[in-house]
C-alpha cells in the first residue's frame, strides 16, 4: 500500500488538519449525524480526535466530552484547537487500552479510526474497549468509507479493498449495521491545495488525478455505521 497514512497521523499534523478541514463540504454528513445519534446532553467518547474538528462541532451538543488520541502530536494541536469549548478532557493512550472504567459513556464515536488498526486481533481488542466503556444503552457511531466517489477513485486499490474489507467484517463480526449513506466532498481552497494535501497522504494516483481534473472539490460517500453496546451478540 503507497499510502502515509502511519506517517501522518504521528508527524504531519498540519497536513492532516487541512485533510479535516476539507472534508464534509457544508457539513451534510455531520447534521446527518445529529439527526440519528442522542449526543445532546449526554457523555460523549471520541476515539482518534485528530486534531480536534469533531470536538468543536459536537461538544457543544453534549453534556460531558472525552477526546482520545494515540499521537500526542494530534492531542496538542486538538487541545489548542479546542481550548474555548467546554467540558472537554483528552487523554493520550492507545486505543486498545483505555484507562477508562466500564460503562461511562452514552455515546462513543469514531471517525476513520477502526480501518486504522492492525491486525485483526488489534481491532477486535479495540472495539471489546470501546463497547466496555459505553453504559449499558450506550451507542457506538462510526463514520468510515463508502465505494464509489472520487476520494476511492483516486486512493491506491489496495488500501480501498481494505476499507471495504473492513466495513465487512464489522459487519459480520462485530454486530454493526449500516445506518445511512452520506454523499458528501471534500473542498479545498484551491486545486494546488487538494493535491499537496491529497497527493502526500494518498500518492502519486491522486497526484495525477487531481492535475488531470484541476478539482478543488472531490466527491466523497461516507457510511454512518451504529451498534447498540448489546446488539448483534
Amino acid at each position: 500500500m503507497s499510502e502515509r497514512w502511519p506517517t501522518v497521523f504521528q508527524d504531519e499534523v498540519g497536513i492532516y488538519d487541512s485533510f479535516s478541514r476539507a472534508e464534509d463540504d457544508g457539513g451534510k454528513l455531520l447534521k446527518r449525524l445529529l439527526s440519528l445519534a442522542a449526543f445532546r446532553g449526554k457523555s460523549v467518547l471520541e476515539i482518534g480526535c485528530g486534531t480536534g474538528k469533531y470536538i468543536e462541532l459536537i461538544a457543544p451538543e453534549s453534556r460531558s466530552y472525552v477526546a482520545i488520541d494515540s499521537s500526542r502530536r494530534m492531542i496538542e494541536f486538538a487541545r489548542r484547537r479546542c481550548e474555548h469549548t467546554d467540558s472537554v478532557r483528552f487523554i493520550h493512550c492507545n486505543a486498545e487500552m483505555l484507562p477508562i472504567p466500564s460503562s461511562s459513556f452514552d455515546a462513543v464515536f469514531a471517525s476513520w479510526v477502526i480501518s486504522g488498526i492492525v491486525p485483526e486481533q488489534a481491532r477486535e481488542r479495540a472495539v471489546s474497549e470501546y463497547l466496555r466503556v459505553l453504559k449499558p444503552d450506550g451507542h457506538f457511531w462510526l463514520f468510515e468509507n463508502d465505494i464509489g466517489g472520487e476520494f476511492m477513485h483516486m486512493r491506491d486499490p489496495a488500501s480501498a479493498r481494505w476499507d471495504r474489507e473492513n466495513v465487512g467484517w464489522m459487519i459480520e463480526s462485530c454486530g454493526f449495521r449500516v445506518a445511512d449513506r452520506v454523499q458528501t466532498a471534500f473542498r479545498f481552497p484551491r486545486a494546488v491545495d487538494a493535491r499537496r494535501t491529497m497527493g502526500f497522504i494518498l500518492g502519486p494516483r491522486a497526484s495525477d488525478h487531481i492535475i488531470k481534473h484541476l478539482e478543488s472539490r472531490i466527491g466523497h460517500n461516507v457510511l454512518i455505521i451504529h451498534r447498540a453496546k448489546y446488539e448483534g451478540r
